[in-house]
């Protein structure tokens, strides 16, 4: 067989018949599946495409396993995809440990309570979301700086790292008021001066 091309007039696995050539003659009668595609066949079939989260830069493949997986922290919604540069990194305050990943949604946002605290997108540990400090909570998905974690208001104070709501923001006690916010413990709590009363709990 020349060149390796063709089998008893059949395209070899990598290459498939040339456009308008419905039964292959001669060496030229079959050409190289594009970059982004494989044929693990023999035949005039056409090249399949690389699947989603998937891509392939080389011509002539002979085998889906040359359609290479976007690494973790990527994803890829482009099928025949011929470069890697089709991976695209998960955005900020997400995480995405696995390869060959199909979907934005792959990622995985940061829980609430936490923050991603590196700037670079493409993240592939959930180690990079790290809890908001005590005194403050944050209520939603995917926050990229602590900025986004909310001080407890006057009157109250939060006692544990990595609160998902203004729930787990304690009222001070009657008789007490604290004018400060984003504070850890009932201490901040201070007394009422001598002489006066407060009978109502978290009072600024």
């Amino acid at each position: 067989t020349s060149f390796n091309l063709r089998h008893w007039c059949r395209c070899n696995p990598g290459f498939t018949a040339a456009a308008g050539t419905e039964h292959p003659v001669t060496d030229t009668d079959c050409v190289p599946c594009s970059a982004g595609k494989y044929k693990d066949v023999e035949g005039s079939a056409n090249c399949t495409a690389c699947s989603a989260g998937k891509y392939n830069e080389n011509q002539q493949a002979a085998s889906e396993i040359n359609c290479l997986r976007c690494s973790e922290g990527k994803y890829s919604t482009t099928i025949g995809a011929d470069s890697e540069s089709y991976c695209t990194s998960c955005p900020r305050g997400t995480y995405q440990p696995l390869q060959g990943q199909i979907s934005l949604l792959n990622c995985t946002k940061c829980s609430r309570g936490k923050y991603s605290y590196v700037t670079q997108e493409g993240q592939t540990d959930e180690g990079v979301c790290r809890d908001c400090a005590a005194g403050f909570f944050l209520d939603f998905l995917g926050a990229i700086s602590p900025e986004n974690c909310t001080a407890c208001g006057a009157g109250t104070y939060g006692l544990h790292a990595g609160a998902e709501n203004v729930s787990s923001c304690l009222l001070c006690p009657e008789g007490t008021y604290s004018p400060d916010t984003a504070q850890t413990d009932a201490s901040t709590c201070s007394p009422c001066r001598a002489g006066t009363y407060q009978p109502l709990p978290g009072q600024a």
